[in-house]
């Protein structure tokens, strides 16, 4: 068995935006309908999300509190519900649009008792049953006391999930959800026993695939190769992998992620919110990812490596050669292989760290744009668009091709870069055919793993082309090559 990396790393953006089909309408049904059919409607949002995180549905409405209040005239609790906008209208700005669907209450003396810890409601249907799938949801609150124990503030959120069993409630690195926050002065003061409103929260709800309208929310639209297994991210943000799932590295959990990285018997992923979340073997602590907001993760063989959004880079897990021994600085990329790991500066200088028995951290001079660490090499795609390798070439792994590529990925003892045109090349070692990549087909980006290589297309040629998203050549002796088909249903 391999044990490397096999996952593509490239620098990341600073400017990030998310396009989202925005459902307002109180007759949300037939604009979507129309919506399918005559295309997308998209609109940009101008926040920090990652931009290839899009969804087919958003949700908008208010969450709205109002108080009780004790013989003494003190809030004794709050009444707490969500208002959808399919349900009032929250452009027309009144008070007079009755009670919110859903209510729930508890007491402040609850609240306080839990402060700083978020408590949830039961599970509330958000939307109406649409084609058999309900759009459900909890409604997430905390509060906070001063000095004297007194409650001051009190933070609302809502958690949907859609067709799926719910994420866990607890705080953590799963689903992210928006938040609106309440002074408890504010809450006694203007109530007066009407609905207080929050601002509007947009909540994008995305479709997972076996829940998705035809192919749409079906597409792959991120790719990693381990070991023995691969997994790749839908547009929906479901994560699937298949191929070897003795350490549970190849069951990802419920949730949306925004890219994906397979490592030797474990697996990282990125949340929609920037938390990492790992499954499978944590021999080495390699899956305990820490706390934080990080734009990209990558899973070595039984380490892995985060960059924080501060730019910073931190590493947990297996540590005998210092390959979890990030130096200080900013970065803009990471990659994570076996006994080393390599990132780029902020000057564009790739530095490596760990095991330098055969050179695998002496890195050449030059700007770079990407860097991919491998089982014992290591390769960084340069400024100018040529592929540089450093570390052994036994088997030819460190002499890349000449010419301009787009991207590079290092894997057991070969390497794969997809060239401008989207053509991929290997060249290393092939014995299990890893090296004779498809050339009847352009790709996006591609992942060498341990003995095989996933490929993204760059485009499908129709609907009905449902397994042409991703493409696995090389060794398939655990299913790691067999890249599933989409389930597709027809509402």
């Amino acid at each position: 068995m391999w044990w490397c990396c096999g996952a593509r790393v490239r620098s990341c953006s600073h400017t990030q935006g998310e396009c989202i089909l925005a459902v307002r309408s109180t007759r949300w049904i037939p604009l979507l309908a129309l919506a399918l059919v005559c295309g997308l409607t998209i609109e940009a949002m101008s926040d920090d999300r990652v931009a290839h995180a899009t969804t087919p549905l958003v949700i908008e409405g208010q969450i709205v509190v109002r108080p009780w209040t004790d013989a003494r005239g003190q809030i004794g609790g709050v009444e707490f519900g969500f208002r959808p906008d399919w349900r009032a209208d929250a452009s027309e700005e009144s008070d007079g649009q009755g009670d919110p669907l859903f209510v729930m209450a508890t007491s402040s003396t609850q609240i306080i008792s839990n402060a700083g810890t978020w408590m949830h409601s039961r599970e509330i249907p958000v939307l109406p049953s649409w084609w058999g799938n309900d759009i459900r949801g909890r409604i997430l609150f905390r509060g906070e006391i001063d000095d004297d124990a007194q409650l001051t503030r009190i933070e609302f959120g809502l958690r949907p999930f859609w067709g799926l069993d719910p994420p866990p409630t607890e705080t953590g690195p799963d689903d992210f959800f928006p938040t609106k926050r309440f002074l408890t002065r504010q809450i006694a003061e203007r109530s007066e026993g009407k609905w207080l409103r929050s601002s509007r929260i947009n909540i994008a709800v995305p479709i997972g695939c076996d829940h998705a309208i035809g192919a749409l929310g079906c597409e792959r639209i991120d790719v990693g190769a381990g070991a023995n297994h691969s997994c790749a991210v839908h547009r929906s943000g479901d994560v699937t992998c298949w191929g070897e799932n003795e350490s549970g590295q190849a069951r990802p959990p419920v949730g949306y992620f925004r890219f994906v990285s397979a490592g030797g018997e474990h697996t990282c992923g990125l949340r929609q919110s920037g938390h990492v979340q790992c499954w499978g073997s944590n021999e080495a602590g390699q899956i305990s990812a820490p706390w934080g907001i990080f734009r990209a993760v990558s899973a070595g063989g039984r380490h892995t490596c985060g960059l924080h959004e501060t730019g910073t880079v931190e590493c947990w897990g297996a540590n005998e050669h210092g390959q979890a021994d990030a130096p200080a600085g900013r970065f803009i990329a990471v990659s994570a292989g076996t006994g080393h790991s390599c990132g780029i500066r902020d000057s564009r200088e790739v530095e490596c760290w760990g095991s330098n028995a055969v050179g695998q951290v002496d890195v050449p001079d030059g700007r770079f744009r990407s860097v991919s660490a491998g089982w014992l090499h290591s390769c960084g795609l340069l400024e100018t668009g040529e592929i540089q390798c450093w570390g052994p070439n036994a088997r030819g792994e460190g002499s890349p091709p000449g010419g301009k590529f787009r991207s590079v990925s290092a894997g057991a003892v070969f390497s794969c870069g997809v060239r401008d045109n989207g053509e991929v090349e290997c060249w290393g070692w092939n014995q299990h055919g890893e090296t004779r990549a498809p050339h009847w087909r352009r790709f996006q980006r591609v992942s060498a793993g341990g003995e095989h290589v996933c490929g993204l297309i760059e485009f499908r040629f129709s609907t009905d082309d449902r397994n042409s998203d991703i493409i696995c050549w090389g060794a398939n002796d655990s299913g790691q090559a067999d890249a599933p088909v989409p389930e597709r249903r027809n509402w």
